[in-house]
């Protein structure tokens, strides 16, 4: 061996540190996190149950941040049924692909919908809601966004159906 290539104490160093580096910037960049499935039923029917609404009546101003607070989020995506994932990966969130089972049931039912819980652009979270209490939102999107700015909603109880509560998204209201 040529005595000048052999490698001394401080080249080894240099190499050693070059691969903790590395290796640390792929483990960081590795760190995301799976969404967590919460059940917020119990919340939604207590809100309801509390309201004491006859059929048709309307209870205004119900703050959603006061009522999703098991998990953190800057906005709620909600996933309608009948809903589908090519539109849906076009919202470019950084693990959507992490519910794309949520997608797959979604683009053949109607008798529930999703809520998904996003944490500075990612899924942190989602919930499974039935239809007795619908989050229903006007926005014509696929994929309606309740952003934590605005989490004004009010609540009625169907005329038709009194089993049944809607939670009606209003526009450019929050509470203080």
């Amino acid at each position: 061996l040529n005595p000048k290539l052999k490698p001394n104490s401080h080249m080894l160093r240099i190499l050693r540190f070059g691969y903790v580096l590395i290796l640390s910037v792929v483990l960081i960049s590795c760190d995301s996190r799976e969404p967590v499935s919460i059940d917020y039923t119990a919340e939604l029917e207590e809100v309801a149950l509390e309201a004491n609404l006859q059929p048709g009546e309307i209870l205004t101003a119900i703050d959603l941040t006061r009522v999703f607070t098991k998990n953190e989020w800057d906005s709620i995506i909600v996933i309608k049924p009948y809903a589908k994932y090519t539109h849906f990966k076009k919202l470019d969130l950084e693990n959507n692909s992490d519910v794309r089972f949520i997608l797959r049931e979604m683009q053949f039912v109607d008798h529930h919908y999703y809520l998904l819980f996003v944490q500075e652009n990612e899924i942190t979270a989602y919930a499974k809601m039935n239809n007795f209490h619908r989050l229903a939102v006007t926005d014509n999107g696929f994929f309606p966004v309740i952003s934590r700015s605005n989490p004004t909603v009010s609540l009625i109880r169907l005329k038709d159906d009194p089993d049944f509560y809607q939670f009606q998204k209003v526009s450019n209201q929050k509470i203080k």
